[in-house]
């Protein structure tokens, strides 16, 4: 029976460095021979997804935390923010001193000022290698106004003076979340339109397919996987995950940096 697997990137794919285990290249790659079909499920957009991800060959992708979905090369759903939201959202962003970037599928717009700041601060931090640091930062585009740009996903913003609660009560048209990338410094997150998420982008995979849900294995770790490890059949949390999503997750693998997805597959009969 053909499994469809859904994969996090920040904190399952990638471990320490930035850096994909090689365990888990082999773990994905194995369970595609097997017959199985393996998909990206991420809050990245299609822009800033990792070329290391990219190469180990994935089947399709929900993108922007639902908003984008593409299976094997055809666009089978894409919902970006009408103009009047994003201004919304930038209007609030400057009232909270963020600075932020608007995700399309090609790249994550902002203004000049903006992306030093972001440049400094992702060098100012050891969490990734340089060379997976200098490809996250060229995922970024400069532009005048983030309001020229057409086909807007979802915004990621930093260092906000706001609570996500705060935010949360005079922006209820969107759904506010932390960062997925750990460690990244507070006051940081991510912007969808309500009713956006993982498991919305999965239902459209599921009726392309014609999947059973019992068939739909998904692996994450951080707050905007809830909503997708609760969809699935089986809903596999890391342990270096968020304690809310490991308490709801029907099985809790090892750390993304001890071989915890191979593990995962292994002990789901995808592989081994």
């Amino acid at each position: 029976m053909v499994k469809y697997i859904f994969l996090d990137i920040d904190g399952t794919l990638l471990g320490k460095g930035g850096r994909v285990p090689a365990s888990a290249v082999d773990a994905v790659q194995t369970a595609q021979k097997r017959g199985n079909k393996v998909f990206l499920c991420t809050g990245r957009s299609k822009g800033e997804i990792p070329k290391q991800v990219w190469e180990m060959g994935f089947d399709g992708i929900v993108g922007s935390a639902g908003a984008y979905v593409e299976a094997e090369g055809r666009v089978l759903f894409h919902r970006p923010m009408s103009g009047e939201m994003v201004k919304r959202l930038m209007e609030c962003l400057k009232e909270w001193d963020a600075y932020y970037a608007m995700e399309t599928n090609e790249k994550a717009w902002m203004t000049k000022e903006h992306f030093e700041k972001v440049n400094k601060k992702f060098e100012n931090m050891d969490i990734w290698e340089d060379e997976v640091r200098k490809e996250f930062l060229e995922s970024f585009g400069v532009c005048k106004s983030v309001l020229e740009m057409e086909g807007v996903n979802k915004c990621i913003y930093y260092e906000c003076t706001a609570s996500i609660e705060e935010m949360q009560e005079k922006l209820p048209e969107f759904t506010i979340l932390p960062s997925s990338i750990e460690n990244s410094g507070k006051n940081n997150g991510e912007i969808s339109e309500k009713g956006m998420s993982k498991a919305k982008g999965i239902e459209v995979l599921q009726q392309y397919y014609h999947i059973e849900r019992s068939d739909i294995i998904c692996f994450g770790d951080g707050l905007n996987d809830m909503e997708m490890i609760e969809f699935a059949g089986i809903g596999v949390a890391m342990e270096n995950g968020a304690e809310e999503l490991k308490k709801i997750a029907d099985y809790v693998t090892d750390h993304v940096d001890e071989n915890g997805l191979s593990k995962g597959f292994c002990k789901l009969g995808l592989i081994g």
